[in-house]
Parts: structure tokens; C-alpha cells; sequence
């Protein structure tokens, strides 16, 4: 009698021992398919992003590691909480050339299209949305967001400014070719994508109901730590100000190579590293190079 509980102790011992074994490997099975290296953190259902549209946030860089290392995990968890589809691009310029903003967001676009990405953030790197009502969701077809406009920025105040955070369409960008390429150091590029996109008659909406102001976002930029290279010639001047017909998504293809693309963590946000080189028609733009 003994004897037959002890078989039947060692049965029920054995049997859930061997259900305990299956569940273990489930659960190894499933992490590995869910919390793989490359989707830890955006692993999650799709169906419930909004309107199905997948967000690229370009952003043009170079040198700015501790601003990086704040824009990473801040931008992912205000994008996550969102719902959005979405990725971060650090387009990061390593040739000796002065600093090309325009030209690193068109190689972005150009990089996101190639992966199903249907609108883009241009987005600078030391601005971070503190209000939650900042909505990066796909803005239009026919219209372009501007999330950081006068008022709003922190720093920049006039009409017609739309730098700092432009969400658009791929459609968008590619009717208006693009950004210059021509625009090397600091500032004016943005003033000439305006009139591409006044000339293409595309509307520029601004955020509505945001009563923080100035305070809606975080500019983490260090004036004396990062100096804006802002020196322009006569000549750079006066070509700068006008409307830029020959270049932008046309004339991108040999402007550049990628020289590595990698897939990066902070506090376990990824983001890919794209180092590019760029190339310069030194006859024609001579301010491009640092000592010009």
C-alpha cells in the first residue's frame, strides 16, 4: 500500500515537474522572439498605432554625444506613450566640411523611404517636447506641421520661420525636391525650404492649444559649449538668400557615402548611427570648407 501512494506521489511529482520544464521553455521560447537585441523596446502591436503611418525622426548631427544622450530615451518614451510607429535616424556628417543640415536631412528621407517610412520629422537635436500635447501623429498629405514655430521655440522668433521640429510627408518632400544642398554652416536653409513650400502653394500648421509658450520645449544647447558656426561670406550671403532651383533630391545621388550604419542603445532605446561623408563642389559653394 506504501508502495503504490509512493508510485503515485512520484507520478504527480514527475508530471508537474515536466509541465514546469515545457512552461520554462515557452517562456525562453517567447522572449527570445519578443525581446530580441534589435526590437526590445518596440516590440509591440502595430494595429494599434495611429492610422497605420510609420514616422521617421531625422536628425542631422554631428559631435553632440551629450545631446544625444538625452534625446534618445526622451524622444522614444514621448513617441512609445503616443503609440507611434516609429525610428530614429542620427545622420552624422564625419568628413572634414563645414556642418550641411540640409543635405543630411535629404540623405535621411532618402535612407527612411528606402525602408517604408511615410513622413519624417526634421528634427534638431537639443529640442525636447516637455508638453503632451505635442503631437507628432502623420500631420497631412496636403500640409506640413510645424511643432516649434514663433512663440513656441525657445529661441527663434519671426513669421516665417519653420526650422527647429517640421513634421511633412515623403509625398511633400519629394514634390518639392527636397532641401537645397548648397548650404554649409549654420542657418538659412530652412528660410529657403519655406519658399519651396510657399511655391508649391503646401500650407504650414502650427500646433493649436498649447498654452506653455516658450516652454513647451526643452533646448539643451549650450551656446558657449557649442558655438554655431555662423561666419558667411559676401558671396555665400548673397547666393544663400536667394531661391536655390538647381539643387535638393535631384542632385543627392554622389553627394555622399554612407561609410557605416549601426544599430545603437541608450538606457536600452535604439537608434541607428548613420556616418556619411560628404562631398563638395568646391568651385561652386567655396565656403564649404572649414577655413574659407
Amino acid at each position: 500500500m506504501r508502495k503504490l501512494r509512493k508510485i503515485k506521489l512520484l507520478a504527480t511529482y514527475g508530471f508537474f515537474f515536466v509541465i514546469f520544464i515545457i512552461s520554462i521553455n515557452k517562456l525562453q521560447n517567447d522572449f527570445a522572439q519578443n525581446y530580441t537585441k534589435e526590437n526590445f523596446i518596440y516590440k509591440f502591436d502595430k494595429s494599434y498605432t495611429k492610422n497605420g503611418h510609420r514616422l521617421a525622426i531625422v536628425v542631422p548631427y554631428r559631435d553632440r554625444l551629450e545631446e544625444l544622450n538625452m534625446f534618445v530615451p526622451h524622444m522614444s518614451k514621448f513617441l512609445l506613450s503616443k503609440n507611434l510607429d516609429f525610428k530614429i535616424f542620427i545622420v552624422n556628417q564625419i568628413d572634414s566640411y563645414r556642418f550641411n543640415r540640409a543635405t543630411l536631412i535629404n540623405i535621411g528621407f532618402a535612407l527612411s523611404k528606402l525602408e517604408n517610412f511615410d513622413y519624417l520629422a526634421m528634427h534638431d537635436i537639443d529640442l525636447l517636447p516637455l508638453n503632451q500635447a505635442i503631437n507628432y501623429s502623420y500631420p497631412s498629405p496636403s500640409e506640413v506641421l510645424h511643432l516649434t514655430p514663433s512663440g513656441i521655440h525657445p529661441r527663434y522668433n519671426y513669421p516665417t520661420f519653420i526650422g527647429g521640429i517640421l513634421l511633412i510627408s515623403h509625398i511633400l518632400y519629394q514634390q518639392v525636391n527636397g532641401m537645397s544642398n548648397r548650404y554649409w554652416g549654420w542657418g538659412l536653409e530652412d528660410d529657403e525650404f519655406y519658399i519651396r513650400l510657399k511655391e508649391k502653394n503646401i500650407k504650414v500648421l502650427n500646433p493649436q492649444n498649447i498654452t506653455t509658450g516658450k516652454k513647451t520645449f526643452l533646448h539643451n544647447h549650450d551656446k558657449n559649449a557649442r558655438p554655431r558656426d555662423m561666419r558667411m561670406s559676401s558671396k555665400q550671403y548673397e547666393i544663400s538668400k536667394k531661391r536655390d532651383h538647381l539643387t535638393g533630391l535631384n542632385n543627392l545621388p554622389g553627394l555622399y557615402t554612407v561609410v557605416s550604419r549601426e544599430t545603437l542603445y541608450v538606457d536600452k532605446y535604439p537608434y541607428e548611427m548613420i556616418e556619411v561623408v560628404l562631398y563638395c563642389d568646391e568651385y561652386k559653394t567655396p565656403w564649404c570648407k572649414s577655413s574659407s
